[in-house]
């Protein structure tokens, strides 16, 4: 790219200084600069920045003062001769407070300088302009070129950009044509998320092996949570299967059918996050292998339970004796046999078969005590006739005598029945008892 250059006048006013100043600078070669044909001195753009950062160094002390140039350039312009009684615009130097006529030399001389710049910037102001334009269009002009190859850059970066995404969208489409029945779409975003990564550095050029490898392997990571999912409801479903007939109902779930899927589920959980479908089927295997145990005990202990008839005892204790027997059974572990179970029922009821028992007999003995005593009816006529016989009594006929002997039976049934409740009484001493009471009775 061309370099840019300035005139005396543009540097000068572009570094603050003077254009005496400057020039005094280029021919004590300080600064780098070049002159045109015309003998007009340019100065590179680099070498004002040089200066700018730098610093400007000063005149040379062989260079007559700046001082008068200085003032030269703000003198006006008339060509009226100098007057020594002009007013300075600085406080002057030494060398002018010794030597008045030295500084009116240096001030015809600065004019005169000024006047030979300014035609000979004049002169070399076509040339020059000239140049500036040349350089302004080169710098334009790679300006232009870098700008186009830019566009060009960019226009070739996004149809590259366009065409990957068209590539990976057309991957994405087939992973999603690809996934199994049954996948909810809501793992299609995460199908499109995980082809897209996998495929975010690989160039459409690349083989086609290459690319649905990576494609089916990105849906299969995608799909980890679906097939998890789907390995824990098979499992389940598999575990349910084996829980026994008797504890399902076709129409409304029953308890064991609840606490097995939920018992089921709960192993599940309690797997390694990457354990697999045979330790899954296992683990709710067993969960429900447990509810069967439990669902074969309980249903055991209400078979004994009903079968509690206990005959001869009466509907408060038939129901105190199942609740014996169910809360006994209860108790015992899951997995007891049913030899163990019957004999913990048998031992449940045997204090209230006993106690029946003891009833029937008392009821029997009861019952014998009544059917003795209306016996003794006999013995006390017996001896009622016994007496009269011996005339120690004299009744009126027979149906006399048979009053007599109803009211001396119940006179004496107390002292009977008391003696007959107490111990085992023979029919001969039943027969001396009531005689010796008739006796008393008389």
């Amino acid at each position: 790219m061309s370099q840019i250059f300035y005139r005396i006048g543009q540097a000068a006013a572009r570094l603050g200084i003077s254009k005496y100043h400057l020039r005094r600078l280029a021919k004590e070669g300080l600064i780098r600069h070049k002159s045109t044909r015309t003998g007009q001195l340019l100065f590179p753009d680099s070498e004002i920045n040089r200066l700018e950062e730098e610093g400007v160094p000063p005149v040379p002390a062989t260079a007559e003062p700046e001082d008068a140039a200085e003032e030269v350039d703000h003198e006006p312009t008339d060509d009226r001769a100098p007057s020594t009684k002009d007013e300075l615009l600085a406080a002057p130097s030494r060398r002018v407070i010794s030597s008045p006529e030295e500084v009116l030399a240096s001030r015809y001389k600065v004019k005169k300088m000024r006047i030979e710049e300014d035609m000979e910037q004049t002169k070399e102001a076509p040339g020059e302009r000239c140049a500036e334009k040349t350089a302004l269009k080169a710098v334009q002009e790679a300006e232009r070129q870098r700008l186009t190859e830019v566009q060009r850059d960019l226009q070739a970066r996004a149809g590259e950009e366009r065409k990957h995404r068209e590539w990976v969208d057309s991957w994405v489409q087939s992973a999603i044509n690809w996934l199994p029945y049954g996948v909810p779409e809501q793992y299609h975003l995460e199908v499109r998320r995980q082809v897209e990564e996998a495929l975010q550095e690989l160039h459409p050029s690349q083989s086609y092996s290459l690319a649905s490898s990576l494609v089916r392997a990105a849906s299969a990571k995608a799909l980890e949570p679906f097939e998890r999912q789907r390995e824990t409801e098979k499992a389940v479903e598999e575990a349910l299967g084996n829980l026994d007939i008797s504890a399902k109902d076709f129409y409304k779930p029953t308890e064991w059918q609840i606490r097995s899927e939920r018992d089921a589920r709960t192993a599940l959980r309690a797997l390694p996050q990457g354990a697999s479908f045979q330790e899954k089927k296992a683990a709710a295997r067993t969960a429900v292998h447990k509810i069967n145990a439990e669902f074969e005990h309980s249903h055991t202990c209400d078979r004994l339970v009903a079968q509690v008839s206990f005959w001869g005892g009466t509907d408060e204790e038939r129901r105190r004796a199942k609740l014996a027997v169910e809360k006994a059974l209860k108790a015992l572990p899951v997995g007891s046999s049913s030899t163990e179970m019957e004999e913990v029922k048998n031992r449940t009821l045997k204090p209230f078969e006993e106690e029946v028992e003891k009833r029937k007999k008392q009821k029997e003995k009861q019952a014998q005590i009544e059917q003795r005593l209306a016996q003794s009816l006999r013995y006390i006529e017996a001896y009622l006739k016994e007496l009269e016989s011996e005339d120690e009594l004299e009744f009126d006929g027979a149906q006399d005598l048979r009053n007599f002997s109803y009211e001396l039976r119940d006179a004496i049934a107390p002292k009977v029945r008391s003696e007959l409740e107490r111990q085992d009484v023979s029919d001969a001493r039943l027969r001396k008892l009531i005689e010796e009471l008739v006796d008393e009775e008389l």
